[in-house]
């Protein structure tokens, strides 16, 4: 019999405002959390790429009154840097991109921002690195189910390894 490896999950920005409940930005908070405790139960690892990060705190600083989005960004703070040292299981932060791998983004992001999804819209750079990051995780784990959660259809991805 052969046990299923949990698996690595990217965290999208769509996802990680609903967690925090960040205002205007979250619809169905409880949902995520159930989500979250399953994942957790699983032993999945949650990965906060860069750009869901840097998306999310501008999200935070954009919505809400001041001693909300305050009381969300301390939050949001203390979660990141509980990431950054391994403390805040299931989520961890994914590798912080290097001179060539942002080369790397930047020469796909002209395809990306001219392609045409349904929505008639092109993929942001902020898409490019989690789907790179995605990407590298699928080789890095070639065994482990890898995902990206999101509510955003056309970055959701899954790969179940057989």
């Amino acid at each position: 019999m052969s046990l299923a490896l949990p698996p690595v999950v990217l965290v999208d920005t769509s996802v990680l405002c609903e967690l925090l409940r960040v205002p205007k930005l979250c619809n169905d908070p409880t949902a995520h959390e159930e989500t979250l405790r399953r994942y957790a139960e699983e032993g999945a690892t949650l990965l906060l790429p860069m750009a869901t990060l840097i998306e999310t705190g501008n999200h935070i600083a954009q919505n809400g009154d001041p001693p909300q989005r305050r009381r969300i960004a301390e939050s949001f703070a203390g979660l990141v840097k509980s990431a950054l040292t391994g403390q805040a299981k299931p989520f961890t932060t994914a590798s912080f991109p290097d001179e060539q791998t942002l080369r790397r983004w930047l020469d796909s992001f002209p395809d990306h921002a001219s392609r045409s999804e349904r929505n008639r819209k092109g993929i942001g750079l902020g898409d490019v690195s989690i789907l790179d990051e995605y990407h590298k995780q699928c080789e890095r784990n070639p065994r482990r189910p890898i995902r990206i959660w999101s509510l955003d259809h056309a970055l959701r991805r899954e790969r179940n390894p057989s």
